[in-house]
């Protein structure tokens, strides 16, 4: 057994005494890498039996989600005035005591009813005049069409007219409020007694 030199080692050959002398490291690259079939994930919404699964209460949500966003936008009815329920109120003349109605009825001047162009016979409407001070009002029922003069948008009851006192001046300036609707299904076709049928005339809100 030799002595051990430090400068040549066991083997006796010089031994290389910085990084230049060495010989270059040689790294060999990795093959690359394959998740094997048993570790890949599931397709939880591809797979037909947890999509079937899933389809219930997706359905049931969305459609909760379509209830709650209604519920927030309704609108209760009576509670404020709409945009195009303001305008000019007139009252039928006398002459037209003891006539029918366009829903059927014998028009009565002491009755609290009105006329109006396309709400379903049976609504009551609140209508109040806001061109007096004290704004009184009243509540009528539909049970007429018209009034057919530009600008007006309810035709009162005498009896109507005078709850807001203007049998006299013959025109005021109201704005209507519906109370409630019939419950029974209405029609809005018929034109009025003696008058010539309203044009088409469509509101989401009924107006």
């Amino acid at each position: 057994m030799g002595l051990f030199d430090h400068r040549t080692g066991w083997t006796g050959e010089p031994r290389a005494t910085s990084l230049k002398q060495r010989a270059p490291l040689r790294v060999e690259p990795l093959p690359p890498f394959k998740i094997p079939p048993c570790a890949q994930p599931m397709g939880i919404r591809s797979h037909p039996a947890v999509r079937d699964a899933w389809a219930g209460p997706r359905w049931a949500l969305l459609l909760l989600c379509g209830v709650l966003a209604g519920c927030g936008s309704t609108q209760h009815v009576g509670e404020q005035g709409l945009p195009d329920a303001q305008g000019i109120a007139s009252y039928y003349a006398d002459k037209f005591v003891g006539r029918t109605t366009a829903n059927g009825e014998i028009y009565d001047h002491q009755g609290l009813t009105a006329a109006h162009r396309s709400l379903p016979f049976g609504t009551r409407v609140r209508t109040t005049r806001i061109d007096a001070p004290a704004q009184p009002s009243v509540v009528v029922r539909i049970n007429d069409r018209g009034p057919f003069k530009d600008g007006r948008i309810i035709d009162l009851s005498k009896a109507a007219a005078g709850r807001l006192n203007m049998l006299r001046d013959g025109l005021a300036e109201v704005r209507l409020e519906i109370v409630s609707y019939p419950s029974g299904p209405a029609s809005t076709t018929a034109g009025p007694s003696g008058e010539e049928p309203s044009g088409p005339e469509s509101s989401s809100a009924g107006w």
